[in-house]
């Protein structure tokens, strides 16, 4: 990974970690709460707990962990200017960043595979149901492409956060068009979602 040089900033060594930490818990305690209540109410009223409901708890599961991540970067300086970071805090970040990319995109797959599942269980139709079951078989595969293309960001791995080390990396154009190129899929399936919902 490449050391990026930084200018001293005008405002001095400030931190709004406190603000990123505010707005993470914000939305990772509503997503619970709401998941939570999903859950109860197949369990208590209606008796039917489905593969949509495990599968949005594996993706509960997933956004607590980014929390934590969240929280431990913060903890360790994030929300401060990069110049006032020592290297050893610019690889955590790193380190815990490349983590949080790939626990991002498996977060993203759970959700959309449990949209899918839920709306198999609502909607008939057979052409529908076979672009469901094709949808949720390219979230997986394409996810599967995503995390073994950030596996293999560098060879090997950990020059990814340690500079200096002799390695082979992605530029960081290659890395950007990977990361774009997930969220153009991720549009792609919403809009699919979307349109076989109604």
């Amino acid at each position: 990974m490449k050391e990026y040089q930084f200018s001293r900033p005008p405002d001095g060594n400030r931190s709004q970690g406190w603000a990123l930490l505010s707005v993470c818990w914000a939305f990772v305690a509503a997503a619970l709460v709401t998941t939570v209540l999903r859950v109860w109410v197949r369990v208590k009223l209606t008796r039917n707990l489905g593969w949509d409901d495990h599968h949005m708890i594996i993706a509960m599961v997933s956004l607590q962990r980014a929390g934590l991540i969240t929280a431990e970067v913060i903890a360790g300086g994030l929300g401060r200017h990069s110049y006032y970071l020592q290297p050893s805090q610019r690889r955590l970040f790193a380190a815990l960043g490349w983590s949080d990319w790939i626990q991002t995109f498996i977060t993203l797959m759970f959700t959309k595979i449990s949209i899918a599942l839920f709306l198999l269980r609502i909607v008939d139709g057979r052409k529908v149901r076979m672009a469901m079951h094709a949808l949720i078989g390219c979230l997986v595969l394409f996810t599967a492409v995503f995390v073994c293309l950030f596996l293999g960001v560098c060879r090997p791995l950990k020059a990814y956060w340690n500079t200096g080390m002799e390695a082979t990396c992605f530029s960081d154009q290659v890395f950007e068009n990977i990361v774009i190129a997930q969220g153009g899929m991720s549009r792609w399936e919403k809009v699919l979602l979307y349109g076989l919902e109604g």
